[in-house]
């Protein structure tokens, strides 16, 4: 994942001021910024994961399109066998 900007300090500080010492506020902090960094997505891997999305369903549309003109064309065969057998039958 893509690293965030996320300041230590900054929330430290802001921890430190009510009720933490400033060891339980540093602490806080670190453990925060690594939550941040290996769990939190940013949109930059949003985005690449929208386009790796996207890509798939492109492949699978086209294969099953693919499929879709194999099974018509299979069917249009099959059909035009049957009439031909049908009308050499008749005659």
């Amino acid at each position: 994942m893509t690293t965030m900007a996320f300041d230590t300090l900054q929330y430290a500080n802001r921890l430190k001021a009510p009720r933490f010492s400033e060891r339980q506020a540093e602490v806080q902090a670190e453990a925060f910024a690594k939550v941040i960094d290996e769990k939190l997505a940013t949109k930059h891997d949003l985005n690449m994961a929208v386009l790796r999305l996207e890509l798939k369903l492109a492949e699978l549309k086209s294969e099953l399109i693919n499929a879709m003109l194999k099974t018509i064309l299979s069917v249009s065969v099959a059909q035009a066998t049957v009439i031909i057998a049908c009308i050499k039958f008749i005659h």
